[in-house]
């Protein structure tokens, strides 16, 4: 029995309503990053923080400011990627999973980064954009994670989490190491507790 006219339009007004609440309570409890509002950001001032967790990570800081003619050392690798994925990108900056989608975008793997809308492109006499993806690129797995933990940390005022244990938690005695299963035998019978 087809459904009459009336009652088609009540249905579809219905999920459309349905949809739009759905919408709105979900833009009501996302998570915000009001604890760290873009505006308030100064990566300059927050890369030398993460430079001092990474003293070995490439700064490719040797660019020139194109009004002033003046160096500008405070210019970093991680601050250009700081604001390529705070303005650019406009990704939260307090999870760890977004910080790996802006490394994703420096490898090629998400969005192409766009050189004219990079960090620098406008302000220094040569755009950063080129040398810093090569730079990214040539990171290990390990810096990068790194990398992402320290910015992370620094955002959610914790310590950064460590990829693998120290030798000091694996040599505990009496303690087991919880990233390690133990090697147990197996049930045996667990199949005859599917049938029914």
């Amino acid at each position: 029995m087809p459904l009459s006219q009336k009652r088609l339009t009540q249905l579809i007004i219905g999920a459309c309503l349905s949809c739009l609440i759905v919408l709105i309570c979900g833009s009501l409890f996302a998570p915000t990053t009001a604890q760290f509002p873009s505006q308030f950001i100064d990566a300059e001032q927050v890369a030398p923080r993460i430079y001092e967790q990474l003293p070995d990570f490439p700064k490719a800081n040797n660019y020139v400011n194109q009004e002033t003619g003046e160096s500008e050392p405070e210019n970093t690798l991680i601050s250009r990627l700081m604001r390529y994925h705070i303005f650019v990108k406009s990704r939260p900056i307090a999870y760890r999973l977004d910080w790996k989608l802006t490394l994703a975008d420096y490898l090629g793997i998400l969005d192409p980064i766009q050189i004219n809308n990079y960090p620098g492109a406008t302000d220094l006499t040569e755009n950063p954009a080129r040398q810093d993806i090569e730079l990214v690129r040539s990171l290990t797995r390990e810096q990068r994670n790194k990398l992402v933990n320290a910015i992370a940390s620094r955002f959610n005022n914790t310590t950064p989490a460590s990829t693998t244990p120290s030798a000091a938690e694996n040599d505990r005695p009496g303690v087991s190491n919880p990233r390690q299963m133990p090697n147990l035998p197996p049930d045996q019978g667990g199949a005859d507790l599917l049938q029914f």
